[in-house]
């Protein structure tokens, strides 16, 4: 994420779910935006405006990652637990129906049109949430490098809106942080005490994943 994005996280003590509508790959989000036939009528899908979802990553690093998501390198990778992902919704709603996480399974095109025709009414259709859920665990193999893992509350309420954010303990939430090993090192050293003034008081380093190894000097 955006160093501006972590910074408002520990200012505002909020975490921000995105509704799948927000994300770039529309096939991510085609079960829930599917048409629904009934009777012969053709009726469009509404269950994707009470879903709301965070992407993160079973995957610790990877040049891949750091250079999608970190283009003016000086970007911040963050890690927490399922655990405490889970917790930090149930907070704000202990119904334990209505909020998941799931590992993302990557499938080929073929596979993945053969899975939406043969489960999608379905799932779209289950009365306890989950099907609808499960319906966000599935992406195209070219993907499969993000090794997801997603976070999904279905609040089970049309919204109009697309973004939701509720109150966290960042403290709880965040394990560590840790910058772009492309960030210069002083960038690094304000930016790491600006996050120390706003009461992060766990590890925050710089990435040494380009570091030079201490082996290459030929004896």
């Amino acid at each position: 994420m955006s160093f501006e994005n972590l910074v408002e996280i520990l200012e505002m003590r909020r975490n921000t779910l995105l509704n799948p509508e927000k994300w770039d790959d529309k096939h991510e989000n085609m079960f829930l935006n599917s048409t629904i036939e009934i009777s012969g009528m053709k009726l469009k899908s509404q269950l994707g405006k009470s879903i709301f979802c965070q992407c993160w990553s079973f995957t610790k690093e990877s040049d891949t990652m750091w250079r999608a998501y970190s283009t003016q390198k000086n970007s911040v990778k963050i890690s927490s637990t399922p655990r405490k992902l889970l917790s930090g919704l149930l907070k704000i709603d202990k119904n334990v129906n209505k909020v998941f996480v799931g590992k993302v399974t990557y499938l080929t095109s073929p596979k993945l049109k053969k899975l939406f025709l043969e489960n999608a009414k379905d799932w779209i259709f289950e009365q306890g949430g989950l099907g609808q859920c499960k319906t966000l665990l599935y992406k195209r193999y070219p993907f499969k490098n993000e090794n997801e893992v997603r976070l999904i509350y279905n609040t089970f309420t049309n919204f109009e809106r697309l973004i939701l954010k509720y109150e966290i303990d960042p403290d709880d939430l965040i394990d560590n942080i840790v910058f772009d090993p492309r960030i210069e090192y002083s960038d690094f050293k304000s930016k790491k005490i600006k996050l120390q003034e706003l009461g992060f008081k766990k590890s925050i380093v710089k990435s040494n994943l380009y570091k030079s190894p201490d082996y290459n000097t030929i004896k």
